[in-house]
């Protein structure tokens, strides 16, 4: 950044204000999720209450935690009662078909309520009737899987499956559902104010950028004006130097005439001299000459010091010309810092671009999945409808009407409060969408400025060697790049390669069948040789593993030394026992030859 003082022109107080945090995406987390009815675009309007929900609260899951431990608990008790009282199996079909009215009912308003895990435990909340623990067990488990699942198969089922599950294992799993539904809401939660925070970042940004445009602005308007008195000094330097000359031109001209005069009158004068013969009007003429000659040399004196100070302006005005013509390069410079500015602003909104569009599509997603949850839903509530209506007719007694009554009071008025938490969602998500709205306006309005910067277009010259260079060192930095990426590729080709022999290693120390040699037999091992690979350092306990090993690494592949261009140097003693005739090098080069089965340089 250059300076700006009284002759010059300075950026160096602006700063480019830092860009936000990138927006957390919906894939970098795998227990994050954000949940939205309508696409955030500014062409649509705000999302109808009826297209997004909200998880319930974290009391009402504790508090349905709770109540489904109490109610284990009690139906344990009245397990151990049963056994002693002796209770007949017509109470207990009688019982059972009562958990089942309870059971489809709490299931329906957990549909409802579109919320698949808290289902399981509403369904199961505070079912204190009569029946055996076994039925009462069995029901709730199949209730639980098909909500939690989302089974449109579940009016296939049979009514009701005595199967014998532990009261144990039914509250573990009931226990884990809510657990994960506890960290789900919290990462939605979480996920929701890093959005929030990464929003009120970018109102902030952007009011920086918005900062920074208007002194930029202001400061081409400066530079402009600088230009223009620039252009007008130089223009009246440029007039004073033809006066100047034209008028130091003049003044030669005369000092010439004034020489030619003084050389005649001299001529004149000896002339006269020597033709007349009186001697007074000799010196009278002589005298006459002498003045003349002397009011010339001093002519010609003052025109000499008055050229000589117009010489002098001259170089002061060339000085004057050089130090604008410097200024000038100055603000061309400050230009060209001021493009690239503005060509760096450009980029980061095409990137919060991009950065919507993806966040547009991910929304048209999940309102995809949503409409197909409602869908779903419909369904359900429609089956639900169609149970709730013949377990009506089965209510065995009032209180147990009474009790039904009451649970479904509880849970409407669960489901008013999880309206209103949506409608507070749907209200906030409409003021994003109209401020997102306000700021795409705004950006598009900033595009528009730098399009009409007409003062930036007269140095397009002095532009185009900048860009030369910048382009040669853009191919610079290309072939590094390139260079670098194939070192890159050539380090992960290695490492795949010593994972590939690792494994080929495991698999030959668990194989039995070692490899055979066409040779003749190989010497019996000694139990306690410490041997090691000349290339990997590995070690081996037999020679007739450590065979196996360079058989598999390096005759087997030959390939690899080829590529990579390492030679393989065994040692003697290896030698002599792979009884295989090498140079003195010893140096493997992998060229395989299928009649000795050994690579060896040639």
């Amino acid at each position: 950044m250059a300076t700006n003082t009284a002759s010059t022109f300075t950026l160096d107080n602006f700063r480019m204000p830092s860009e936000p945090h990138p927006l957390p995406s919906l894939g970098s987390d795998e227990e994050s999720f954000v949940i939205l009815g309508k696409s955030m675009s500014p062409d649509e309007d705000a999302p109808s209450s009826e297209e997004l929900f909200q998880p319930p609260s974290v009391t009402v899951v504790e508090e349905a935690k709770k109540l489904i431990n109490k109610e284990i608990s009690l139906l344990e008790q009245m397990s151990l009662d049963k056994k002693m009282m002796g209770v007949s199996l017509k109470d207990v079909e009688q019982s059972s078909s009562g958990n089942i009215v309870q059971s489809q009912d709490k299931c329906e308003v957990s549909v409802k309520e579109q919320s698949n895990s808290d289902a399981a435990v509403t369904s199961y909340r505070s079912d204190d009737s009569l029946g055996t623990p076994k039925m009462q067990q069995s029901a709730i488990f199949n209730l639980t899987n098909s909500v939690i699942n989302g089974l449109p198969e579940i009016q296939n089922l049979p009514k009701w499956s005595f199967e014998d599950l532990p009261s144990e294992e039914v509250q573990r799993k009931i226990s884990q559902i809510i657990d994960e539904n506890v960290h789900l809401k919290d990462a939605l939660l979480q996920n929701n104010m890093s959005m929030k925070s990464q929003y009120e970042r970018i109102v902030a940004w952007q009011e920086d950028v918005q900062k920074v445009h208007q002194a930029h602005r202001q400061k081409l308007a400066e530079a402009k004006d600088f230009i223009e008195k620039m252009k007008a000094d130089n223009l009246m330097v440029k007039h004073q130097l033809e006066k100047s000359n034209e008028l130091s031109e003049t003044q030669k001209n005369e000092i010439a005439d004034l020489k030619l005069k003084i050389e005649e009158s001299k001529r004149l004068t000896n002339a006269k001299i020597a033709q007349s013969s009186d001697n007074n009007i000799k010196e009278f003429e002589l005298d006459a000459a002498n003045k003349k000659i002397k009011e010339l040399e001093n002519i010609l004196k003052t025109s000499m010091v008055e050229n000589k100070i117009l010489n002098e302006e001259k170089s002061k005005l060339e000085l004057d010309a050089s130090a604008g013509k410097c200024e000038i390069e100055k603000l061309v410079n400050d230009n060209i810092l001021l493009k690239n500015e503005n060509s760096k602003l450009t980029d980061t909104i095409e990137k919060n671009n991009i950065d919507r569009e993806l966040i547009q599509q991910k929304c048209v997603q999940l309102e995809l999945e949503l409409e197909k949850a409602k869908n779903t839903a419909v369904e359900r509530e429609e089956y639900h409808a169609r149970v709730y209506n013949d377990l009506q007719y089965r209510a065995s007694s009032p209180p147990e009407l009474q009790h039904l009554r009451a649970q479904l009071a509880s849970t409407q008025g669960m489901l008013t409060q999880v309206e209103q938490s949506r409608a507070a969602a749907y209200s906030q998500v409409a003021m994003m969408t109209d401020q997102i709205r306000g700021l795409t306006d705004h950006v598009e309005s900033l595009q528009a400025q730098t399009h009409h910067k007409d003062e930036i277009y007269a140095l397009l010259t002095q532009l185009e060697v900048y860009k030369a260079d910048f382009e040669v060192e853009k191919q610079a930095k290309e072939t590094i790049k390139e260079e670098k990426d194939k070192l890159a590729e050539d380090l992960q080709n290695l490492q795949r390669r010593n994972q590939q022999l690792q494994e080929e290693l495991e698999v030959a120390r668990d194989n039995v069948d070692y490899v055979v040699y066409p040779h003749g037999n190989r010497p019996r091992d000694s139990p306690n040789q410490n041997l090691k690979c000349p290339k990997c350092s590995f070690g081996f306990t037999s020679v007739r593993a450590l065979e196996n090993h360079v058989y598999r690494r390096y005759l087997k592949y030959p390939d690899y030394h080829v590529k990579y261009k390492q030679p393989i140097v065994l040692p003697l003693s290896l030698e002599r026992s792979l009884k295989t005739p090498l140079l003195p090098d010893r140096a493997l080069t992998g060229v395989y030859n299928p009649s000795s089965d050994i690579a060896y340089k040639r």
